[in-house]
């Protein structure tokens, strides 16, 4: 569902050329925005703009648009609380009406800027991503990003920008090239920026080092089995690499694989690759394919009146949790419900 009214969205110019950006001048003018709309003061845009893609100042009118979108559509993580706090900024894209008489925010994001410690790069933290869902599928999302990105380089001096995928947004964020195989090391960013549960971490790089890490030709397998994972593609094996360099240095068919060879505990490659432990004995992995959502924990399952899917009848922790409440302790139709 649209958070816009259906009079305001038929009125606006929805292309990704004839959207225009409004930002909040730094952190300490975003917190005194974000408690400015909080208390239901009136403000307007600081500046004009003239063309798509240009950047103004953020008011706090507009800020209160993009507050209550991320919101609407990011309940779990209070976009408040993140621009109050000082150290969060936030970009609008604002549609205007084709008379260019009003204007509206469609989307926004809200981010915040880290900078280089312990060795590592100076990168962004994207917290809140959103665009109303009457306007997706139109490109706004991806001249968003491509905002974030310009900001990220020129005003801040940023290398990459790392923030958590969950299901609903891990292909687009795949569609602007993020990856998986995060090269920023572990401990620089894993206390320092707000974590989502049933999310996975995800990173782009900046400028030329968007494509990912390089990977030598020659890595074989280490089974030499004629159908292992590694020669099938089937998505479940997984390298060790260099945590410095990113670079491979031996791949495996699976987690259980890896584990035996290298002489470690059964499950602890599968809390690596699943990014509960940071490494195992200092043993570094990840999967070869992007895997955004394996043992990501049960799903909540919801059992809903067939006449009116909107009408929930039930709730249960998962597709097991289901099977056995709804069918019996040892019923085996989890799958189907699934």
């Amino acid at each position: 569902w649209s958070l816009i009214p259906a009079e305001v969205l038929s009125g606006l110019e929805l292309s990704a050329s004839a959207v225009v950006f409004e930002a909040t001048a730094d952190a300490a003018s975003a917190r005194a925005l974000a408690l400015e709309s909080s208390a239901r003061v009136e403000g307007e845009a600081s500046s004009s703009s003239s063309g798509g893609g240009s950047s103004t100042t953020m008011g706090a009118a507009r800020l209160r648009e993009v507050i209550a979108l991320q919101s609407a559509y990011i309940p779990n993580v209070s976009a408040t609380e993140l621009l109050s706090s000082g150290s969060y900024e936030a970009i609008a894209a604002v549609a205007r009406s084709r008379e260019g008489s009003s204007s509206r925010a469609v989307g926004g994001c809200t981010y915040r800027w880290h900078e280089a410690r312990e060795g590592g790069p100076s990168f962004i933290e994207l917290s809140l991503f959103c665009v109303d869902v009457a306007c997706q599928g139109k490109g706004l999302g991806g001249a968003l990003m491509r905002e974030l990105e310009r900001v990220a380089r020129r005003k801040h001096g940023a290398s990459c920008v790392l923030t958590y995928a969950d299901t609903k947004a891990f292909a687009f964020f795949r569609r602007q090239q993020f990856t998986r195989q995060v090269r920023t090391p572990h401990p620089v960013w894993k206390s320092r920026i707000v974590s989502y549960e049933g999310a996975v971490i995800v990173e782009k790089r900046l400028g030329g080092a968007a494509r990912g890490p390089r990977r030598p030709v020659r890595i074989g397998c280490t089974s030499g089995l004629p159908r292992c994972y590694c020669r099938s593609g089937r998505t479940r094996a997984i390298e060790r690499y260099d945590p410095a360099t990113s670079e491979v240095i031996e791949r495996y068919c699976s987690a259980s694989d890896a584990s035996r060879k290298l002489g470690l505990a059964a499950c602890s490659v599968s809390h690596v690759t699943n990014g509960h432990a940071h490494s195992a004995k200092g043993h570094f992995f990840r999967y070869v394919e992007d895997l955004p959502f394996l043992n990501s924990g049960p799903r909540e399952v919801l059992r809903v009146d067939p006449a009116d899917s909107t009408l929930v009848l039930k709730h249960f922790a998962s597709c097991r949790d289901a099977a056995r409440r709804l069918f019996g302790e040892r019923s085996s139709h989890n799958g189907a419900i699934g």
